[in-house]
This record gives C-alpha cells, sequence and structure tokens, in this order.
C-alpha cells in the first residue's frame, strides 16, 4: 500500500483538515468563486422552494377548502411567510459570508422557532386532514391491520448477502410502532 502514496505524503499521517495545511489564506479569487456560486444555489433554492410551497398550495387547497374557507388563505399566508423567512434568512447569511460579520442570533432562533411551530402545525393539519380520514375511508372498504404489510419475501425470507444477512423485516413491531405515533389503536383506527 506505501507504494501507492505520492511522494508529498509520504511518512506523514493523513488527518481530515490536512488539504487546508497549504493554504495562506490570501487566494481571493478562489474564495469570491465559492460565495458566488453559493449565492447561485442560494437563490435558486429559494426560487424552488417558493415554487415547491406554490405548486404544494395548488394541492392542498381543495382539502383545505373542505375543512374551513379561510384555511387555503391562511396556508398560503404561511407559505408566503415560510418564503419571506428563508428569504431573510439567506440575505443575512449572505451578508456574512461577504462581509466576515457573524449572523445575528436572534434572527437564527426566530426561525428556529417557526420551524418548529410549522413542523408541528403541519402534521397536525395533515392528520386532520388526510391521513386519519383516508384510513377511516379504507377501514370502510374493508381494508383491515392484517394488510398493513409486507410481502411474504421481506417478512419471511432472511436475505442471503449483505450487511442485514440473514435479517427479516420486523413488520408487526414497525406497524404498532406506527399505530401508536398516529395515535390509532392496535386495530389501526384512528381514535378522534
Amino acid at each position: 500500500m506505501a507504494s501507492n502514496s505520492s511522494k508529498d505524503n509520504e511518512g506523514k499521517d493523513r488527518r481530515l483538515g490536512d488539504e487546508w495545511s497549504d493554504w495562506d489564506g490570501n487566494s481571493v479569487a478562489e474564495t469570491r468563486a465559492g460565495k458566488r456560486l453559493f449565492i447561485s444555489l442560494s437563490i435558486a433554492i429559494l426560487v424552488v422552494f417558493a415554487g415547491l410551497l406554490g405548486f404544494a398550495w395548488y394541492l392542498v387547497a381543495p382539502r383545505l377548502a373542505q375543512w374551513h374557507a379561510l384555511a387555503p388563505t391562511a396556508f398560503l399566508a404561511l407559505c408566503g411567510l415560510g418564503v419571506v423567512v428563508l428569504g431573510l434568512e439567506l440575505c443575512t447569511v449572505t451578508l456574512s459570508l461577504w462581509t466576515g460579520w457573524p449572523l445575528p442570533r436572534p434572527l437564527t432562533a426566530v426561525t428556529r422557532w417557526l420551524l418548529i411551530v410549522i413542523e408541528r402545525r403541519v402534521f397536525a393539519l395533515g392528520r386532520r386532514l388526510a391521513i386519519d380520514r383516508d384510513r377511516k375511508m379504507d377501514i370502510d372498504f374493508g381494508v383491515t391491520a392484517e394488510q398493513d404489510t409486507l410481502p411474504r419475501r421481506f417478512t419471511q425470507e432472511p436475505l442471503k448477502e449483505g450487511a442485514s444477512k440473514g435479517q427479516i423485516v420486523p413488520i408487526e413491531r414497525m406497524v404498532k410502532a406506527y399505530y401508536k405515533a398516529r395515535g390509532w389503536n392496535a386495530q389501526g383506527v384512528p381514535q378522534g
């Protein structure tokens, strides 16, 4: 193996971060190119995020309207707030990157708090609008907990190779955990 190593690394132990040991910190052109790439990708991500939120609103608005007449407008307002917050975050990160100033802590704290609150609300809304209602409809059409399974190949035939050799999927334990996380009873019926 030693014969394959380059002349520069002979006798040296390479560690994570060694690739920066020769950098003098003065190559501004490389740094500016990285900043431009970061800003371009960030703007592209912001545009894609806004587009995905708009598409999500387009798909979800009819179901929200079934729940409450103002729900589509409220969801659109939340999407707009998300784009504004992400845009502010992008601006502060870009300004911080360009000037070298540290990120303002209040803005990052507000962003984290908003993401946590929005995530909880979205999951609660999804539970009320879609998954539980769809599951109840499935039960009305005769779907039972016994049908919440995988093909026999995954649950009874152990894997023949790889890191999980000899393992099967513990589907019963997984289904019980899923029912518990969703707040359903042992038969997979939503409670509430």
